[in-house]
């Protein structure tokens, strides 16, 4: 979750992220992560969630949407290498996309 506020959390913006030290284990991430997403959607009564998954040095960024009763629609990201520094840059950049989106659904909810 990521939300505002210093003592308690102020209008939290869920971003889930599922992490797996290597390719050798067993269970692929990106299932555990569209479920818990899944979860999340219906649990907060949202449309859409983003989230991201880690093998190792790769991150993948997902974003989940509901489209209608029971059925969903996921957009997934290309891997970026955090050991390489320009895609480093870019991992830190959809960071800040994600912490952005939160502001501005947090001020929309105000309006």
């Amino acid at each position: 979750m990521i939300a505002s506020g210093t003592e308690e959390p102020e209008v939290p913006f869920f971003f889930i992220q599922e992490f797996k030290k290597s390719f050798a284990v067993p269970k692929h991430p990106k299932g555990q992560l569209l479920a818990q997403m899944a979860v999340a959607i219906e649990i907060n009564k949202i449309k859409k969630i983003r989230g991201a998954y880690n093998i190792g040095k790769l991150w993948n960024f997902v974003i989940l949407e509901k489209i209608n009763h029971k059925k969903y629609r996921f957009h997934e990201s290309n891997s970026f290498n955090s050991c390489k520094i320009e895609e480093l840059k870019q991992i830190f950049i959809n960071l800040k996309a994600v912490k952005q989106y939160c502001k501005i659904m947090k001020n929309e909810e105000f309006e």
